[in-house]
C-alpha cells in the first residue's frame, strides 16, 4: 500500500521549510527512524527522519522548494507500487501562482504526474512577446541592473526567518537592559587547575542556571493571561554557523556539572557544524546565553528570543587596574550585560538576578 510522506513537526516558529537535499532517492529502501531528507527552518538546517518503513517510490518536492508543516512530500511503499496521485499540493500553488491551467498541461512525471517542470513550462509557452520598451533597453540601464544583481544577497531560509523572529522581538518585547562588570579571576584560575578542559560558556551556563534556581521568574514566559514559570531549566547557546544563527539547547543545566555542560555543547556544536541538529537539539529553551567576548567586544545587549524573557550577553575578559582595600592593582573584568522583558520582571527582580549570576561566576564552584 502507498503512503503518504508528510512534512512533520519540527518545533519551528516559521510555517516556511525549505528543502535543502534528500538523503534517499527514489527507489531506494527506507527504515523507519533513518535519515530521509535535509531541511533548513527557521531555526537550522537538520535531518529529518523517515517515521515510514518501505521503498521511496516518488518524491514530489525539490530542493529549494518551500514547504509547510503537514504538506506531502514523498510516496513510500512496496517496491512494485507505484502512487495513483497526479498533483501534489506544491505543484497545485506553483500553477495558482504562474496562472497556468492544470487541466491543459500534460504530466511527466511517474504514473502521468503533473510535475513543478511540466507547470513552469506551461507558463513559459504561454507567456507574452518581450515589449518594444523592454527589447529598447539600453546599455547603460542592463550595466545597472547587472550591478543590483550582483550586490543583492538573497537570505537563506535561516536568515529570514531569523530577521523575522528578530523584528517580532523588538516590536513585541519591553526590553529592558541592565549591565555589570564580574571579576572572572577565579573562574580562570579553575579552568587552568583543572586536568579535564571546560570552555568559559559551559561554566557561564552553569552559573546563569544556577541563578534561575533562584529567580525562576527572570526566565518565565509571557502570556496575556499570566506568566509561565519554568519547568525545567534548559540553556541555550547563541552560536554562528556559517554566518547562520543557531540556538541549541542544554537540558537541565542545572543538574549537570560543568564538565557534563561541556560534553551538552561539544556534540550540539559538533552536530550544527555539520547540519545534523535534531528538533529536541533546538526545543526547550527558556533562557539564552550569548558570548562575544572571543571576538574582542567589550559589551553589547542582546535582543531576546520570542517565546523567552530574558537572554544573557557576555563580553571579553579584560585586564584593567582595580581597586582592592586602598592599593590599585592589576585585574581583570568582564561586562555581563542582561536583556529583559519588563512585562514578565521588574527591575529589582532582574538586578538580583543579575548579581547573582555575577555571584556564581565570581565563586566559580564546579
Amino acid at each position: 500500500m502507498v503512503k503518504e510522506v508528510k512534512m512533520p513537526n519540527l518545533g519551528t516558529t516559521s510555517d516556511e521549510i525549505r528543502i535543502v537535499r534528500w538523503l534517499k532517492q527514489e527507489g531506494d529502501n527506507v527504515q523507519r527512524g533513518e535519515p530521509l531528507l535535509e531541511v533548513e527552518t527557521d531555526k537550522a538546517v537538520m535531518e529529518v527522519e523517515s517515521y515510514l518503513s518501505g521503498t521511496l517510490i516518488k518524491t514530489l518536492v525539490s530542493a529549494d522548494d518551500l514547504v509547510n508543516e503537514g504538506d506531502t512530500i514523498a510516496m513510500i511503499g512496496d517496491k512494485e507500487e507505484r502512487p495513483v496521485i497526479r498533483v501534489s499540493p506544491i505543484v497545485k500553488s506553483l500553477a495558482e501562482e504562474l496562472g497556468v491551467d492544470l487541466s491543459t498541461v500534460t504530466g511527466t512525471g511517474l504514473n502521468g504526474m503533473i510535475l513543478r517542470e511540466d507547470v513552469k513550462a506551461a507558463a513559459k509557452n504561454k507567456a507574452e512577446p518581450l515589449s518594444t520598451r523592454t527589447q529598447d533597453i539600453t546599455l547603460e540601464e542592463e550595466s545597472v541592473k547587472e550591478v543590483q544583481a550582483t550586490e543583492l544577497q538573497p537570505f537563506n531560509t535561516v536568515q529570514k526567518l531569523t530577521a523575522r523572529s528578530m523584528s517580532e522581538s523588538k516590536s513585541t518585547i519591553p526590553h529592558v537592559y541592565y549591565a555589570a562588570d564580574c571579576d572572572p579571576q577565579q573562574m580562570i584560575n579553575t579552568r587552568k587547575s583543572q586536568d579535564k578542559k571546560f570552555s568559559y560558556n559551559a561554566f557561564i551556563i552553569k552559573a546563569v542556571a544556577i541563578a534561575i534556581g533562584e529567580f525562576p521568574r527572570a526566565a518565565a514566559a509571557y502570556t496575556p493571561e499570566g506568566i509561565r514559570l519554568p519547568a525545567e531549566i534548559n540553556i541555550g547557546l547563541a552560536v554562528d554557523i556559517d554566518g547562520d544563527l543557531v540556538v541549541p539547547v542544554v537540558k537541565q543545566a542545572n543538574t549537570k556539572t560543568v564538565f557534563e555542560i561541556q560534553e551538552n555543547l561539544d556534540s550540539l556544536i559538533k552536530k550544527a557544524r555539520s547540519k545534523t541538529l535534531h528538533p529536541g537539539d533546538l526545543a526547550g529553551g527558556i533562557f539564552t546565553v550569548s558570548s562575544l567576548g572571543s571576538a574582542g567586544i567589550d559589551s553589547f545587549f542582546a535582543v531576546i528570543k520570542p517565546g523567552e524573557s530574558g537572554i544573557l550577553a557576555v563580553g571579553r575578559m579584560r585586564e584593567e587596574p582595580v581597586v582592592s582595600g586602598s592599593a590599585v592593582i592589576p585585574g581583570q573584568r568582564m561586562r555581563l550585560s542582561l536583556s529583559q522583558d519588563h512585562r514578565v520582571v521588574n527591575g529589582a527582580y532582574s538586578t538580583a538576578f543579575l548579581m547573582k549570576i555575577k555571584e556564581a561566576i565570581e565563586e566559580c564552584k564546579i
